[in-house]
C-alpha cells in the first residue's frame, strides 16, 4: 500500500510542468528513499533457488534433491540424515583418539613459539607483546580467556601452551589459527616473515589460491543474516543442542557425546560461537548445489578457510611430510565438526589444497593409517558399511 502510494505521488509530480527540474529531482530522491525503506532487499537463495545445471530444466534445488534422494532422507536443515549422524559419530571417534595426532599438533605450536622468539631476539618484553596479540574477543572454542585481566598471567598461559605443550588441544588449534591471522599475516606483508623463514615464507592465503580450491573460495556461497531468523538450512552435528538459526548466536555443546576425560583434555567445555549458526548458506551457489545434488553431502557454512590457513601454517614451518600433514588434518577434522564449524565435505574440499586425497562425496581414504587400524573405526565401519565399509 505504501509503495503504491509513493509511486503514484512520484508520477503526479512529474506530470506537473510548472515544477522546476530541481524540484522534480528532489521529489524523485525523496520517493526513492521511501521505496527503499518499505521494500527489504532480497536475501541470497534458499532451497527454492533454480538449479544451475540446465539438464534439470529449471527445477529448484529442493525439487531435484527430493527427486534424487527422497524427501524423508533430509533433516530439517536440508542435509542427509544418515550422513549427519555418521559425521557426528566420526567426530567423536576422532576426538577420543587424540593420541594419534597430539604430537603433530604440539610440534606446530612449538614452531610458532620459536618463530616469535626469533622475531624478538629472545627479548622477554618483546615476546610478551607478541603473545598478547594471540587474544581474541570472539567466543571461539579453545580461547584461553574472555578478557585479559592480568596481562602477565595471560602471557604465561600462552607461553606454556605453545612452548611446553600445556593446555587443551582446543587451545592449540585456536592459537595456531590466531597466529596466522594476527601475527604472520602482518609479518608477511612487512617482509618480516621472509627474514625469519627465508623461502618457506608464503602468502597467508596461498592455499586458497591453489587450482584445486581457488574457484570455491572466489564465491563461497554463504552470508550473514542481518535481522530476523533465517529460513535457510544449516548443519547441526548430533550431540549439539539445536537452536534456531540466529545471527551470531552462541551455543554450548552437549558433551555427553564423548567421555568426560576426553572432552576436558581436548578443551571442549566452553560456551562458544559456532560457524554454522553465524553463516547461512546461499543455495543458489555452485559449490553448495554441487554438494547437495551431485554428492549428497552435509553442509554447514561452505568450504573451510580455517583448513587452508592451517595448511599454510604447516608449510611455512617445514612440515612437508605427507604423513604429518594427513595426521594433522585427521585431528583438525574432528575438532571442526565437533564444534559446529564445518562439515566433512567442507573440510576435505579445502584439504585438497594440501594434497589430501579426497574424492568428492567419499568418506574413505583421507585420514592417517593409525586411525583406520583402531577397533573403534572398524566398529564404525560395521555400522556404516555403505559409507566407509
Amino acid at each position: 500500500m505504501a509503495n503504491a502510494f509513493h509511486k503514484q505521488s512520484l508520477m503526479q509530480a512529474f506530470c506537473l510542468i510548472s515544477i522546476s527540474m530541481k524540484t522534480k529531482i528532489t521529489l524523485l530522491l525523496v520517493a526513492s528513499f521511501f521505496l527503499v525503506s518499505f521494500v527489504k532487499p532480497p536475501l541470497p537463495g534458499d532451497t527454492k533457488s533454480k538449479v544451475l545445471d540446465k539438464s534439470y530444466a529449471g527445477q529448484s534445488v529442493e525439487q531435484v534433491v527430493y527427486q534424487l534422494y527422497g524427501k524423508n532422507s533430509r533433516d530439517k536443515f536440508f542435509n542427509p540424515k544418515r550422513k549427519v549422524e555418521f559425521e557426528s559419530e566420526l567426530a567423536v571417534l576422532l576426538i577420543e583418539h587424540y593420541d594419534i595426532y597430539r604430537d603433530e599438533l604440539l610440534a606446530v605450536s612449538k614452531k610458532i613459539y620459536e618463530y616469535i622468539d626469533k622475531k624478538c631476539n629472545s627479548n622477554p618484553k618483546k615476546i610478551n607483546k607478541e603473545l598478547l596479540k594471540l587474544f581474541t574477543k570472539n567466543k571461539y572454542m579453545g580461547r584461553i580467556a574472555d578478557s585479559i585481566v592480568h596481562e602477565k598471567k595471560y602471557v604465561e598461559q600462552v607461553k606454556n601452551i605453545l612452548s611446553n605443550g600445556k593446555g587443551s588441544l582446543a587451545n592449540h588449534f585456536l592459537l595456531q589459527l590466531l597466529f596466522m591471522d594476527k601475527i604472520y599475516t602482518s609479518d608477511y606483508e612487512h617482509g618480516i616473515a621472509k627474514q625469519i623463514l627465508g623461502n618457506s615464507a608464503i602468502e597467508p592465503k596461498f592455499m586458497r589460491k591453489k587450482k584445486e580450491v581457488a574457484p570455491f573460495f572466489e564465491n563461497r556461497g554463504r552470508f550473514r543474516p542481518q535481522h530476523e531468523k533465517s529460513t535457510f538450512k544449516v548443519f547441526f552435528p548430533q550431540g549439539n543442542k539445536n537452536h534456531d538459526v540466529l545471527h551470531g548466536i552462541k551455543a554450548e555443546t552437549d558433551y555427553s557425546i564423548a567421555s568426560e576425560f576426553t572432552t576436558e583434555y581436548f578443551g571442549l567445555h566452553q560456551f562458544h560461537s559456532r560457524g554454522m549458526e553465524y553463516w547461512t548458506l546461499d543455495e543458489s551457489n555452485p559449490f553448495v548445489q554441487e554438494a547437495r545434488i551431485k554428492w549428497n553431502m552435509p553442509l554447514a557454512c561452505s568450504i573451510s578457510g580455517t583448513v587452508a590457513e592451517m595448511l599454510a601454517c604447516l608449510h611455512i614451518f617445514g612440515f612437508s611430510d605427507f604423513n604429518f600433514r594427513q595426521t594433522y588434518i585427521t585431528g583438525l577434522t574432528g575438532f571442526l565438526i565437533a564444534i559446529g564449524a564445518h562439515s566433512f565435505h567442507e573440510i576435505m574440499m579445502s584439504a585438497k589444497a594440501g594434497e589430501i586425497p579426497y574424492q568428492k562425496g567419499n568418506y574413505r581414504g583421507v585420514f592417517c593409517r593409525e586411525l583406520y587400524e583402531t577397533s573403534a573405526y572398524k566398529n564404525l565401519q560395521k555400522k556404516y558399511p555403505d559409507l566407509i565399509g
